[in-house]
């Protein structure tokens, strides 16, 4: 992908479990097939989910920066909003991006709660700094109550259901955007 010009530009995100996170080489496993790879960190987005491991901050906060130092890699907490969303534990991990869960999706823009409450986390995370992607998007107005709120960045059903990789690059490859 990236000597293609299609996809050259795209920036993959995995997701890491909890499980895998706490294993003691975990880091370093990751670096090394980074580099074996010849992986462009910069390319790369890992996301975690905001229960990673309350219990040993210290030790998360570590991971996460020495994470960040592999090559540009950036960092996002998967799915806020479901779990533990301590502002004291938001405020000193060194993530990149919030997703917003889903489940607060459904609502917007017609459940006030709901919409007041993905305004506040979109605000909220732009304040500190983070990006902002929106999970489960699959109406015109989820998309421009987002687009007026902090959120520019979207996944979900109104842009495509997940694809087998060569149905997607023929959907890149038909995008104007792209041209």
């Amino acid at each position: 992908w990236a000597d293609d010009p299609l996809t050259k530009d795209l920036v993959l995100s995995v997701n890491v479990s909890h499980h895998q996170f706490k294993q003691p080489d975990f880091v370093q496993q990751f670096e090394f097939m980074v580099n074996k790879y010849q992986i462009d960190g910069a390319k790369l987005k890992l996301e975690l989910t905001e229960n990673i491991d309350v219990d040993n901050v210290e030790l998360i906060v570590r991971s996460m920066h020495a994470l960040k130092r592999i090559k540009g890699l950036k960092l996002a907490l998967d799915d806020f909003g479901t779990a533990y969303s301590s502002l004291s534990f938001l405020r000193i991990l060194p993530i990149d991006e919030i997703k917003i869960d889903q489940s607060f999706m459904h609502e917007i823009p017609s459940d006030r709660n709901s919409s007041l409450m993905v305004k506040t986390i979109a605000d909220m995370a732009a304040n500190f700094g983070f990006g902002v992607i929106a999970e489960g998007v699959e109406t015109v107005g989820q998309l421009q109550f987002l687009e007026s709120n902090n959120c520019h960045a979207y996944q979900g059903y109104l842009f495509s259901k997940p694809l087998p990789l060569e149905e997607f690059i023929e959907i890149l490859k038909t995008r104007e955007y792209l041209s």
